[in-house]
C-alpha cells in the first residue's frame, strides 16, 4: 500500500540558539539572527520538491522553506504553538506567490508533489503547546519550567 505524502513541516532557526548567543556577545545585532525556515517532516514530500520543475522549486524557496528534512518528532498534524507567526508569515508569502496566477506554476511538472494535499493538511494542523509535548511522558525527576521540559537534577 502506498503511503500519502505527509506535510507537516516545522520553522527551524536558521542560526542556532548557542551559534546566534555568540554572534551578539561578539556584538553582532542583525534581524536576520532570528529568522527561521520551513522544513518538511516527510523525506517523501522534499524528494518529491527537489525533483520538481525549478519553477516550483523557487516557490517554496521563495517563500521560506528549505528543501531539508526536519529531524522534529512532532504528532502528524501537529506544529509547535510558539512557531505561528513564523508559520503564517512562509504560508501568507507562498499563498501571495500562488496567486500571480504564472502559466509556468500551473504546467510545471510537481513531481508527485500535491499541493492541493499540501493546502489541505497545512489548514487542517493545530498548535501543540510545550506543555503538552512535556505531558506525553512523565517521568521522576522531570519538572515543567515556563520555557519546556527540563530534567531534574541527578538525571
Amino acid at each position: 500500500m502506498i503511503r500519502t505524502i505527509r506535510y507537516d513541516f516545522d520553522m527551524v532557526p536558521v542560526v542556532s540558539g548557542p551559534k546566534r548567543a555568540e554572534l551578539e556577545t561578539r556584538g553582532i545585532r542583525d534581524a536576520r539572527l532570528g529568522e527561521k525556515v520551513a522544513l518538511f517532516r516527510d523525506r517523501r514530500a522534499v524528494l518529491a520538491l527537489k525533483s520538481a520543475d525549478a519553477t516550483v522549486r523557487e516557490l517554496f524557496r521563495g517563500a521560506g522553506f528549505s528543501l531539508a528534512v526536519s529531524e522534529r518528532d512532532l504528532e502528524v498534524g501537529r506544529y509547535c504553538e510558539e512557531d505561528l507567526e513564523s508559520r503564517l508569515a512562509v504560508l501568507g508569502a507562498l499563498h501571495r506567490a500562488l496567486r500571480t496566477d504564472d502559466a509556468a506554476i500551473r504546467e510545471a511538472d510537481w513531481n508527485g508533489f500535491s499541493l492541493d494535499d499540501f493546502l489541505n493538511q497545512t489548514e487542517a494542523a493545530r498548535p501543540i503547546s510545550s506543555a503538552d509535548r512535556c505531558n506525553v511522558l512523565t517521568w521522576p525527576g522531570t519538572r515543567r519550567t515556563a520555557r519546556g521540559c527540563r530534567a531534574g537534577e541527578g538525571n
